[in-house]
């Protein structure tokens, strides 16, 4: 049984039919109370746009004209650099004028040879299939020719894929560029959008743009955060999910957000297993720009006007969750009891009970510091954090500021 003493802490005591600690901890209790409690998981990442596309030349060459620089807007199909098309619409010329040489050609094979018989005077015309096949090879190669130089061509002219704002621009007029890959990539995280630029283009995460492209566009009136949840928490979360995302450099700024995707697997780094999760951004906050810290702050659960204890008086074994309640006997000692509860929304504080104790229990909280003093700055630190906190239970308890409403 537990014995009051003048300070306000409280004596072990061997008691008939209670469940007593053995250890000499000081002990603090605090009331069961109403209030209400979130469950929440919360991860730190950075801000990203959810459109956000390379444009390259599908084409080499030299640069002629260049419309956008960083921080410019560009609009969707909006001519943004040209290529010097010289050279490009000579090779165009040479593969029209080899093409209609080489339908000429096949034209001939096809005809064959015609003889005539002196004698008879009677006409014969031989086909030779080798030579027609040959032929009817280098005219369709010569068409294939004249198909890639009109695409060519027409790569010189390099076209936004995306209204939004320029990030990068990597060249110069006079200066050479091309690439033999495509003309676009980028991303659309959660959208579901592809992009194209000039004349094919392609649409891959936002992680594939570098340096290296030679523009770089992303639309910034929707953004979003990209986050690492651990294993432990992804099974609370799914798509549609509320948030509530806030940015450190930006004090008392905030917006909302939803879940729009959840990788389907895993990523592990030093032992730690964790999935990607985006939320994208319902409003962009004014001033908010690309790759600024978030911390974003999910709710997974809530209640209102329950039970509440706070989590660190919970212990868990197995299926099994218990609290350790101080009960006054009949000389006016007191006793702790384990009490098995029902437990509902945990949150990191404190916990919904649904069964086990009532309102006013007295809640026994054991800390193990080497001095009174410390633990009890701690356990009333402890307490006053989540809305106003406990009152104060037997022997001096928990100051929280008045109970939860």
């Amino acid at each position: 049984m537990l014995v009051a003493t003048a300070s306000g802490a409280f004596i072990l005591a061997t008691s008939g039919g209670t469940n007593a600690s053995a250890d000499a901890s000081m002990l603090r209790t605090v009331s069961v109370r109403t209030g209400d409690v979130t469950a929440e998981v919360s991860a730190d990442g950075t801000v990203e746009a959810v459109s956000q596309v390379a444009a390259n030349f599908a084409t080499s060459g030299t640069i002629r004209t260049l419309g956008i620089s960083v921080g410019s807007t560009a609009r969707k199909g909006q001519t943004i650099a040209t290529l010097q098309t010289s050279d490009l619409a000579r090779t165009l010329k040479v593969a029209r004028l080899q093409y209609a040489a080489g339908l000429e050609a096949l034209a001939t094979a096809e005809a064959g040879t015609t003889t005539t018989d002196p004698t008879t005077g009677k006409t014969t015309t031989t086909v030779n299939d080798a030579q027609v096949s040959s032929a009817k090879a280098q005219a369709v190669q010569a068409e294939a020719t004249v198909e890639d130089a009109k695409a060519n061509l027409a790569a010189a002219t390099l076209v936004a894929p995306i209204s939004g704002t320029v990030l990068q621009v990597n060249g110069k007029v006079g200066s050479a560029t091309g690439s033999s890959s495509g003309s676009s990539s980028g991303s659309s995280s959660g959208s579901g959008g592809t992009s194209t630029s000039g004349t094919s283009g392609t649409s891959s995460s936002s992680g594939s743009t570098s340096s290296s492209d030679f523009v770089v566009i992303a639309d910034l009136n929707a953004l979003q955060v990209s986050i690492a949840v651990p294993e432990s928490d992804i099974g609370k979360l799914s798509v549609g999910k509320t948030a509530t995302i806030t940015f450190p450099a930006m004090t008392g700024t905030s917006t909302t957000g939803r879940i729009t995707s959840i990788d389907p697997a895993g990523s592990t780094s030093n032992s730690v297993v964790t999935f990607a999760v985006v939320v994208r951004l319902d409003t962009v906050p004014k001033g908010l720009r690309l790759g600024q810290s978030a911390s974003v702050t999910i709710t997974t659960a809530s209640a209102s006007n329950a039970l509440l204890v706070p989590s660190t008086a919970v212990t868990k074994s197995g299926t099994v969750s218990t609290v350790m309640v101080l009960k006054k006997n009949a000389d006016g000692t007191s006793a702790q009891q384990r009490t098995p509860v029902q437990v509902g929304v945990v949150g990191t504080s404190y916990t919904q009970v649904t069964s086990g104790v009532s309102a006013g229990d007295q809640v026994v909280l054991t800390t193990t510091s080497s001095s009174s003093s410390s633990s009890s700055s701690s356990s009333s630190s402890s307490s006053s954090s989540s809305r106003g906190g406990f009152g104060g239970g037997f022997g001096g308890g928990l100051g929280g500021g008045g109970g939860a409403p």
